[in-house]
């Protein structure tokens, strides 16, 4: 095989057959097994291995990011608050969703006076720090709650800035904290995923790099 067909061969089988160790599917012992026995221990097997080590240390270290990302989408938070706040983003807000609870009763989203709004989001991010050490600690409760903080808060709200200054033509209130938003909601919610596996390896007897006879 061409030698640039054959590094493009490797590097998309490295990516896809990570995809099951990372949700869990397949050991991380078992998913090494399958590689080797596939790759055998010809020509380029050692560039393989360690390729494929690279990528479940890799993996195992995003595992470890749940406190880390956590954290960071909470600092985002709050500069998106302390943006909200600077640029007058209630003066946006409440008229748009007045606007659409009298054409649609039963429109859910509620109108805010300055004061309660900004005091009910500090105490959000007050709680999300609190509830930093269980992040840390990979908890399940942190793991849980992770999931709606990045989808709402961080995917969601920063696209809904960035998609509502395209509809209005002009750069909404919180709109310059949006890009952060996403990315730490990503963030977030990839490691989240991830890490939903917190033992990948069930056996810790088992070596995933070590060799593996070849298959007659």
């Amino acid at each position: 095989m061409n030698p640039r067909a054959s590094f493009i061969v490797d590097i998309l089988g490295n990516g896809v057959g990570a995809l099951p160790v990372a949700f869990g599917v397949v050991p991380q012992s078992e998913q090494g097994c399958r590689y080797f026995r596939r790759k055998g221990r010809g020509e380029g097997g050692a560039e393989f291995g360690e390729r494929h080590a690279s990528i479940l240390s890799t993996l195992k270290l995003m595992r470890s990011a749940l406190g880390p990302a956590w954290l960071a989408m909470t600092i985002a938070l709050a500069a998106h608050v302390a943006d909200e706040a600077l640029t007058d983003f209630l003066s946006v807000y409440n008229p748009i969703v007045t606007s659409a609870r009298e054409r649609w009763p039963w429109f859910p989203m509620p109108t805010f006076d300055f004061a309660p709004w900004l005091g009910g989001l500090i105490a959000g991010i007050v709680l999300l720090l609190l509830l930093a050490p269980l992040a840390f600690q990979r908890a399940p409760l942190a793991r849980a709650l992770a999931y709606p903080l990045a989808i709402v808060i961080g995917l969601l709200n920063g696209m809904g800035h960035l998609l509502g200054s395209l509809y209005f033509r002009r750069w909404l209130p919180g709109t310059t904290t949006a890009p952060i938003l996403l990315v730490c909601g990503a963030w977030l919610l990839t490691v989240a995923v991830i890490s939903g596996n917190p033992n990948p390896n069930p056996n810790p007897n088992s070596n995933p790099q070590s060799p593996i006879p070849n298959q007659r």
